[in-house]
């Protein structure tokens, strides 16, 4: 199994802030997310709640790499 990043590990990986990027998350819980304050969990394991347009934000880099590995995607998919 892939390990998840920490905010730390992320933020150290990007240069940037976690909280300032767009995250890759499954489909199916970002409407409870943004209709219901939930707490979402991205495939780099950032947890975060949705306040801001993801499409005026730069992409997670850790998340892309899960996202484009098929193992690694499959691996951690079973844990969201």
């Amino acid at each position: 199994m892939t390990d998840t990043l920490t905010q730390e590990d992320v933020e150290l990986h990007t240069g940037i802030d976690p909280d300032k990027l767009a995250h890759y998350v499954k489909r199916k819980h970002i409407i409870n997310s943004v209709v219901g304050g939930f707490e979402l969990e991205a495939l780099c394991g950032h947890r975060f709640v949705q306040k801001q347009d993801p499409n005026k934000l730069p992409i997670c880099r850790p998340c892309k790499e899960i996202y484009n590995d098929p193992k690694a995607l499959a691996s951690i998919m079973q844990y969201l």
